[in-house]
């Protein structure tokens, strides 16, 4: 069974920012609403791409088929990853869906 974005999220940040998820502050949820961008997976039929902004990170999950996550710190280059999975107050800072 494959973890929850939401999950999938917190842990790529918190490796990048070499802490546990937990000591994450503030918590990932305070930051974007992590169901609202589940949502976007369940409903979309094509594929796309959202970002959004965490502490000194930015973060863009692109998703089709599989599922890719990247974790840049704005001042230095990109954290990469691939994880294909089956199934907040501040507005996702960009999406794009293709048919």
């Amino acid at each position: 069974m494959h973890e929850s974005l939401s999950t999938t999220l917190a842990r790529r940040i918190a490796a990048q920012d070499g802490t546990d998820v937990t000591a994450l502050e503030p918590p990932l949820y305070e930051v974007v609403d992590v169901d609202a961008l589940e949502g976007l997976f369940a409903s979309s039929n094509g594929c796309g791409r959202f970002s959004f902004e965490y502490r000194a990170y930015t973060v863009t999950v692109e998703y089709g088929e599989e599922v890719s996550i990247t974790v840049e710190k704005r001042d230095s280059g990109p954290t990469h990853s691939d994880d294909g999975f089956g199934g907040g107050p501040s507005p996702v800072r960009a999406l794009e869906e293709h048919p």
